[in-house]
């Protein structure tokens, strides 16, 4: 029956049931997999969602669809490494700003590295309850002088251990650009 009505309608009713807890899960489950229009509430609201019924949206549907269930309500560890395996910058970006999301260290940790190359991680990273005195320091390295500070702030670092970490990674990184200069001069 849901198939078969029209996509307004299908809109009114996904609007009206997802926060229902009464819903049965498989009628859920047809409308998360159906157009965005239709998705969204349940996707952003429906409780009756499984961690199992979640992730396999994630893999096989779009963009839109990914990013709305980035945006849900408690976000448990697993579908946050899923929604980070997609790749898709603007998904995690949304992902890392919604404070209800549970994400794994490991997983935090491999988003503070890749936040060294992806610039628009860092300042959503840094406001992450989760994040760990140890992956906030890595990050001390790359980040602008505003976000150093926040850093500083936030964690209690002293100021000095920071500076001397900077020197290290300064001389470490003119180093490395001198070996590979005598290895290749081009």
């Amino acid at each position: 029956l849901v198939r078969d009505c029209e996509r307004s309608v299908r809109e009114i009713i996904s609007a009206q049931i997802a926060e229902r807890p009464d819903v049965p899960r498989e009628f859920a489950r047809i409308l998360a997999d159906d157009t965005i229009e239709v998705a969204y509430p349940i996707l952003t609201r429906c409780e009756m969602l499984k961690d199992a019924d979640l992730i396999e949206i994630i893999r096989n549907r779009a963009f839109e669809h990914q990013l709305a269930i980035a945006l849900r309500y408690d976000v448990s560890e697993r579908v946050a490494g899923e929604l980070v395996a997609t790749g898709n910058r603007d998904v995690i970006v949304t992902l890392l700003e919604n404070s209800d999301a549970r994400i794994a260290r490991s997983t935090l940790a491999y988003l503070v590295d890749e936040s060294k190359r992806v610039d628009s991680f860092q300042q959503p990273i840094l406001r992450r309850q989760e994040l760990d005195p140890e992956l906030a320091k890595k990050m001390f390295i790359w980040v602008s002088a505003a976000f150093r500070t926040h850093i500083l702030q936030r964690f209690k670092f002293d100021a000095e251990v920071l500076d001397e970490l900077l020197s290290a990674a300064g001389i470490d990184g003119a180093e490395r650009t001198m070996l590979e200069a005598a290895i290749d001069p081009a």
